[in-house]
């Protein structure tokens, strides 16, 4: 493996049987953005886009109906917090 091979393993999670692991740095980041208050990372919050997420792919719902307004609302939350 060459040096940037690594580098570049070493930032992506890695595979364990089916699931993705976790950098180390993405634990960080998530800790911090948790504490942070980001309602982005509130598990209530991504259940529910999950469930929109899911009536897109059963024809429910459109793409941009319900990713636009995530996506807003992750930029608000990131622009106000730089």
């Amino acid at each position: 493996m060459t040096a940037g091979e690594q580098h570049r393993a070493a930032r992506l999670p890695s595979r364990n049987k089916r699931f993705l692991v976790p950098t180390d740095t993405g634990c960080v980041l998530v800790e911090h953005m948790v504490k942070a208050g980001f309602e982005f990372m509130d598990l209530a919050f991504t259940h529910e886009l999950e469930s929109q997420l899911d009536r897109i792919a059963e024809g429910e719902r459109k793409y941009l109906d319900v990713v636009a307004p995530a996506y807003s609302q992750l930029k608000a939350e990131l622009g106000g917090r730089h």
